[in-house]
């Protein structure tokens, strides 16, 4: 089964306290440091977002305020590309790191 836009990849690396959320397959990218442990991950060559690293999600977030960490995610997808490509994914964030 291959990662669509539709059907996102999220893992949360519970002993790391890292999430990870890939919008494709995987492929080479470059990171940009949105600040609170969030990486935004860009392909190499289109600069097109291609999912994005939370190092420290419950640090930096909780059930009550993960809204913030997609509101920054949109925020850098639209001031990058013109728009945001992130799936809705914030229930399955929610249910996985902090179940």
């Amino acid at each position: 089964m291959g990662v669509s836009e539709a059907d996102p990849y999220v893992n949360y690396d519970q002993d790391a306290d890292v999430l990870y959320v890939s919008y494709t397959k995987p492929r080479a990218a470059v990171g940009e440091d949105l600040g609170r442990g969030i990486v935004l991950r860009l392909d190499l060559e289109t600069r097109e977002p291609v999912g994005f690293t939370v190092v420290g999600l419950s640090r930096h977030f909780s059930p009550e305020n993960l809204h913030e960490l997609f509101e920054t995610v949109d925020a850098a997808e639209q001031a990058l590309c013109g728009r945001a490509r992130r799936p809705l994914i914030s229930d399955r964030v929610r249910d996985l790191a902090f179940a």
